[in-house]
């Protein structure tokens, strides 16, 4: 059975937060939620971290797929 990398809960995300956006390659969105942490003075941190862990795989799956099609040949 293949894994579904579409959604669920991603504990790598979660823990790490914006730093796992930007070892993947998603920098605008890693920036966001690190200005996001700083303007709240980390206050938001708890919620930055259930929104990676929850949205983390999805994000990752959406950018992928956004890679994917920018360099796709066979639309030319």
């Amino acid at each position: 059975m293949a894994r579904d990398e579409r959604g669920g809960w991603h504990w790598p995300a979660f823990l790490i937060g914006p730093i796992w956006y930007f070892s993947k390659g998603m920098t605008i969105k890693g920036i966001w939620l690190s200005v996001i942490c700083l303007i709240t003075l980390f206050l938001a941190v708890p919620f930055i971290a259930l929104y990676c862990g929850a949205r983390g795989k999805s994000d990752y799956y959406e950018y992928r797929l956004r890679q994917k099609t920018v360099f796709d040949l066979t639309k030319i």
